[in-house]
């Protein structure tokens, strides 16, 4: 809602693309107020709004905004893997954890991986195939957008500013996304599954290769928070080539030419629970404080009991007395408490 003259005004905007044009259409109170046009110097190949008067693009070569409805073009940084990694503050460390979202109706096998505030704006495609797209820009959680080329992403506030305070490593993707949404405290991501399917034994027996098959995987589910991998799909031998979100985030739909898949994350109570299983405590501090299905006041609870826990794992198990004894300083125990 907008105050045009002194007056509260819905304000929706529909924003698309094709080639070096964008055409912004503006509706004021459900009734169609006027269309702006813009040319670019590139070809355009991805954009959202970051805010309403705020449009983030991607040419070939290089990220920029268009501030709306001025018309004037802005320089964020270049569209290259190498740029993203540096702007972002560094290079990616890759981790992983074993925890689970799950699909309710995917039919292939799935392998895990190894131990907002909305306003009436759209942005659309009509570029062609998603396939021949190297860019990718996302929606993510409070306000934020995911810059993405080929496998590496960087994040961006509703300003066109690098969160490098909450993000000090760029997102790095195990193949490049075609597309990537979120839902919950996970950014998911499709991509074209280019592994061969597994061969069955010959008759003679002989398996040829000792070294097991990679896995198979188009769904890629990553924790926006740490940026650890957490899941991969197959969903099916049918590539999925576009993915969006529904119900404020709380569901993820896949299409494909034939088919629409729907995934779902499991309860929040189970995915922490099943990160703690695996002594993945960051990874569970992580998922209680992105969720907004658990009470501000429980959180701070929950997230002391896994801090007692982390610390306990650090000296029992890992032998890292100072930074255990660090951290029962900081949750106030007693002697008695830590050693007990």
């Amino acid at each position: 809602v907008d105050h045009i003259d002194g007056i509260p005004t819905l304000v929706s905007k529909l924003a698309t693309y094709g080639k070096r044009k964008v055409v912004v259409l503006e509706w004021r109170d459900a009734e169609f107020y006027k269309s702006f046009e813009f040319s670019a110097a590139e070809k355009i190949v991805a954009m959202q709004f970051s805010a309403p008067g705020l449009l983030v693009l991607s040419t070939a070569r290089e990220f920029l905004t268009l501030q709306l409805p001025r018309g004037q073009w802005d320089d964020l940084f270049p569209a290259d893997t190498a740029s993203l990694r540096t702007v972002a503050g560094g290079m990616a460390v890759g981790h992983s954890v074993d925890a689970a979202g799950s699909s309710d109706t995917a039919p292939g096998p799935q392998t895990s991986a190894p131990s907002g505030g909305m306003w009436g704006s759209w942005a659309l495609s009509l570029s062609g195939s998603s396939a021949d797209v190297q860019t990718t820009i996302a929606r993510m959680p409070s306000d934020k957008l995911l810059l993405c080329h080929k496998d590496t992403g960087v994040f961006i506030n509703s300003a066109g500013k690098l969160c490098r305070n909450e993000y000090s490593e760029p997102m790095v993707f195990s193949r490049a996304p075609i597309g990537i949404t979120y839902t919950s405290s996970y950014a998911v991501a499709i991509s074209h599954d280019s592994t061969p399917p597994t061969q069955p034994p010959s008759s003679s027996g002989s398996t040829g290769n000792s070294n097991p098959p990679a896995p198979r995987f188009n769904v890629e589910v990553r924790n926006i928070g740490t940026q650890a991998l957490v899941q991969t799909l197959h969903l099916s031998e049918e590539e999925p080539s576009r993915i969006i979100n529904g119900a404020g985030g709380k569901q993820v739909w896949a299409f494909g030419p034939h088919t629409v898949w729907r995934l779902m994350p499991m309860p929040i109570q189970q995915q922490v629970e099943d990160v703690l299983d695996a002594e993945q405590y960051d990874e569970a501090i992580s998922l209680v404080a992105q969720s907004d299905n658990i009470l501000e006041a429980e959180k701070e609870e929950l997230t002391k009991k896994i801090r007692w826990l982390r610390a306990r794992w650090l000296f029992c198990e890992q032998a890292k007395y100072e930074d255990a004894l660090n951290e029962f300083t900081e949750l106030g125990a007693t002697p008695t408490e830590a050693i007990a």
